[in-house]
């Protein structure tokens, strides 16, 4: 199946990219407790390591599990070892493996975060626990955590991006990346992938005459696209000379079934301005099932309204 979508989509003049997971975070049952993702905690006086039972969101049958601990490269090569054997077997490979948006709750520790800070830091973060957990925003305290947050940001980025990129490039694979959410330099994490992608999640209230939206969206909880967010994965590309940039593009423009194609268009093109060329998509057009669908069913979309709106983003 998968070498027949590949081969479609090449004749289609499209590329094919996997992920490297089912659902995501990336993880499921080859996942143990000692590669899974882990937070801090303390336990007789010392900081210690214990999981985030964490599990991989929305996974295919047979591919629920743990999390895979993001900063640590032993954890994500372990992880990365099976899918050597599944793609080597596959007659026609995909353009790139792809990784979704970081939503990895509550993971801020690794097995050898207290190594790699003292490494990285040049002492015990232990010496300073004290500091390392006050709330009442001492000098000392701010400077504790601030190098406790940039060993976890370069953890992310050793640990897992450059170890991901890696793997992928001496497979023959490009890699696309959403590096937003993460606690990391999103401009370092965006310029080490082949196409660095950002997200455009709600609609943007644009001042457009009859432009209708839904008005029970919720933008205090879910927020609305910021022209400044989009411009994290095409400014690490511009810089580092890659000449693709991509978008999950109207994903959640408003809730299931309150979408109108008028909202799309304007959506497109704020983030052209914001520098992505690329548009990877699900698009959720109104649609009202059949009766003897039960309510609360998610029913794939109509396609007829996919070739008026494409028609319309090519022709810019």
């Amino acid at each position: 199946m998968f070498a027949h979508t590949v081969r479609e989509a090449s004749r289609l003049g499209l590329g094919v990219d996997l992920t490297t997971g089912t659902g995501w975070p990336f993880g499921g049952s080859n996942v143990t407790a000692s590669i899974a993702a882990k937070q801090w905690k303390v336990s007789d006086g010392k900081l210690t390591t214990s999981l985030t039972n964490q599990q991989v969101k929305r996974a295919a049958p047979g591919g629920a599990g743990l999390v895979v601990d993001y900063f640590d490269k032993t954890a994500m090569r372990t992880y990365l070892n099976r899918f050597d054997s599944t793609l080597a077997r596959l007659p026609q490979k995909p353009r790139a493996v792809y990784n979704d948006s970081y939503e990895v709750y509550g993971a801020n520790w690794s097995e050898n975060f207290a190594s790699e800070f003292r490494k990285r830091r040049g002492y015990d973060l232990n010496s300073q626990l004290s500091a390392f957990l006050d709330t009442t925003g001492t000098e000392v305290g701010i400077l504790v955590k601030q190098d406790y947050h940039q060993t976890l940001s370069e953890l992310l980025h050793d640990g897992f991006t450059a170890t991901w990129t890696g793997w992928a490039r001496s497979k023959g694979y490009k890699t696309r990346n959403q590096a937003h959410g993460s606690p990391g330099n999103l401009l370092d994490l965006y310029a080490l992938t082949d196409i660095p992608e950002t997200e455009s999640f709600g609609s943007s209230r644009f001042p457009i005459p009859g432009l209708r939206v839904d008005d029970h969206y919720d933008v205090e909880r879910f927020g609305t696209p910021h022209p400044l967010a989009m411009k994290f994965a095409s400014s690490a590309a511009n810089l580092m000379g890659k000449p693709l940039v991509s978008s999950e593009t109207t994903t959640w423009l408003a809730n299931h079934f309150h979408v109108s194609l008028s909202q799309i268009k304007p959506q497109v093109d704020e983030l052209f301005t914001g520098g992505s060329i690329i548009f990877s998509t699900t698009v959720r057009l109104i649609h009202r099932p059949p009766k003897r669908i039960r309510a609360g069913c998610f029913m794939r979309p109509p396609t007829t309204g996919h070739p008026l709106i494409s028609g319309r983003i090519f022709r810019c």
